[in-house]
């Protein structure tokens, strides 16, 4: 235990300043989009206030992401019961549009009524990171999994990837992005929140590359 008090601590101050910066943040953001429609209102659009408009609404929800990380923690949430099959088959079917317009194919094993303890809303922003992910990365393929055998939960999700073999060791790490995330929007905070739930849950969040394939797997 005394060996990850530092670690803990190193992390609590993080979230801390991760949500300091939020709060700085969202004050100017606010006047800066309320100019923006005053001046709009009085010259009329242009391509500067078109730009000025998609970049706040860019921070805005960068802004929005780093308050989700920041907050969530072992007290986060209300755990109730959840069928963890039909909420990933949901997920996975209003997102099945994205996928062929990405030309990703998409295929999905999923065990019938497999049951999780968790809070609802971060296991669906999970999950919702999750396939986001798997999207975003995706070369031509994708295969996603869910299990549960001798009590335990287990979540896949793989697609190909342009990262040499063994180069996943920091995917899960806040602010990281991999080298395949060139050009690809994103800040490196999805799969550090979904590091924070799997731990939270005392489960266990991997990321490997071999074979031209990218595999994350969660077990709770």
């Amino acid at each position: 235990k005394k060996l990850y008090q530092p670690l803990e601590e190193a992390d609590r101050k993080q979230k801390r300043f991760i949500s300091e910066a939020e709060s700085a943040f969202k004050v100017p953001l606010t006047v800066i989009n309320a100019d923006t429609e005053i001046l709009e209102r009085e010259n009329g659009a242009s391509e500067q206030l078109n730009s000025i408009n998609r970049q706040v609404k860019k921070m805005t929800a960068l802004v929005k992401e780093l308050g989700g990380l920041a907050i969530y923690g072992e007290d986060a949430g209300i755990s109730a019961n959840i069928n963890l099959s039909d909420l990933l088959s949901a997920l996975l079917d209003a997102s099945s549009d994205r996928f062929a317009a990405a030309g990703v194919g998409l295929s999905a094993e999923i065990a019938p009524g497999v049951m999780l303890t968790a809070d609802d809303a971060a296991m669906r922003k999970l999950l919702s990171e999750l396939i986001e992910n798997t999207l975003k990365f995706g070369k031509n393929n994708a295969a996603i999994s869910l299990e549960q055998k001798e009590g335990h939960v287990t979540l896949t999700f793989s697609n190909g990837t342009d990262l040499p073999d063994g180069a996943a060791q920091q995917a899960f790490d806040r602010f990281t992005r991999l080298s395949n995330a060139e050009g690809v929007p994103g800040a490196g905070l999805g799969l550090a929140f979904v590091k924070d739930v799997v731990r939270a849950m005392d489960g266990r969040a991997e990321a490997a590359v071999k074979d031209g394939v990218f595999t994350l797997r969660i077990r709770f």
